[in-house]
């Protein structure tokens, strides 16, 4: 979805924020960078030339992808990738309120992954998102 929409905004400021409990050590979080990789891949861009990380000062780059970065008390994990143009902004965002729903996605991949051939499959292989975009294109 990130993909798609920073492809189909080409100007638009991209800015992703996270959150998460106040004992995790890392920022922006490994998740919060895979989303930035696909925007800039969506916008066919370099991932070193456009991250523009957390910035102290605010100041993101013309064609630069921004973190913002929240640690407080039990938050599981909180992702949100906005795209703004002048008037308006699209907005992506993932909320976890249980770790519970991690072990269950893990079950889920490891039962598709028992059903395939030998290989290296993403997350995208598992939720079948090839497939399912190319059926909505072809409609």
């Amino acid at each position: 979805l990130v993909g798609l929409s920073s492809a189909a905004l080409p100007d638009a400021d991209i800015e992703i924020f996270e959150a998460h409990h106040r004992h995790k050590k890392d920022g922006p979080s490994g998740t919060a960078i895979t989303l930035g990789q696909a925007a800039a891949k969506g916008r066919e861009q370099s991932w070193q030339e456009v991250n523009d990380g957390v910035r102290a000062d605010g100041v993101r780059s013309e064609k630069g992808i921004g973190f913002s970065v929240m640690r407080a008390a039990d938050i599981v994990g909180e992702h949100q990738v906005t795209l703004a143009v002048d008037g308006e902004r699209v907005e992506i965002g993932h909320r976890v309120s249980n770790r519970k729903i991690f072990a269950e996605g893990a079950i889920r991949a490891a039962k598709w992954l028992k059903e395939q051939a030998p290989g290296l499959f993403s997350l995208q292989d598992t939720l079948n998102l090839r497939d399912i975009l190319q059926r909505l294109l072809q409609r």
